[in-house]
């Protein structure tokens, strides 16, 4: 059986961890924050897109700006 002590420092444990529980986001407004975060950001692999493409380099197409070790 556990002593006194050892039971006390479980429930601090576990009552900071409820803690935590709570705090978290519930995943629909998790999943609406992260649809509403992309539309408001320009798509880099559209190729209409007025931005440089960082995937690619250049706007141009001219490539060379990714190295995969």
């Amino acid at each position: 059986m556990a002593s006194q002590g050892e039971m006390a420092s479980e429930t601090d444990k576990l009552a900071a961890e409820s803690k935590v529980c709570q705090d978290l986001i519930k995943s629909s407004d998790a999943a609406k924050q992260l649809v509403d975060f992309t539309a408001s950001r320009n798509d880099p692999f559209n190729p209409e897109s007025k931005e440089e493409n960082a995937w690619i380099g250049s706007k141009g197409g001219g490539g060379g700006g990714c190295t995969i070790l």
